[in-house]
């Protein structure tokens, strides 16, 4: 049996980021992203794991309203607070060490930023 089995750590990804965010790319899935499958310095998916990063939002900025569709977004935020707001409600924040879970079924838009 052949072992595919990498070792990726954090301080060896590629700082990058959009809309506002710096982060460090750990998973991207070919579904997500087609280029992906080019990349040898992350991970290229781990089931039905599409998409994880580590990062943060610049201070009083982060993405603009933006759609996501049948799929689960997971935001755990250790320091400080992010903005959400978007099609499914009227938005909340979340504060450090709270996780929100939005559900885009068949789509949704929304938007965080970085309240400091």
């Amino acid at each position: 049996m052949k072992n595919d089995m990498r070792i990726i750590h954090v301080s060896d990804l590629p700082l990058g980021g959009f809309a506002g965010i710096v982060e460090k790319q750990v998973v991207i899935s070919h579904k997500l992203k087609k280029s992906a499958n080019l990349r040898t310095d992350i991970s290229l998916g781990l089931g039905g794991l599409i998409y994880l990063s580590t990062g943060h939002f610049k201070p009083n900025d982060g993405a603009p309203l933006h759609p996501h569709d049948n799929v689960d977004i997971v935001t755990v935020v250790l320091k400080g607070s992010v903005k959400h707001a978007g099609t499914l409600g009227d938005g909340s924040v979340v504060h450090a060490q709270q996780v929100q879970v939005q559900r885009a079924g068949t789509g949704m838009m929304h938007s965080e930023v970085n309240l400091r």
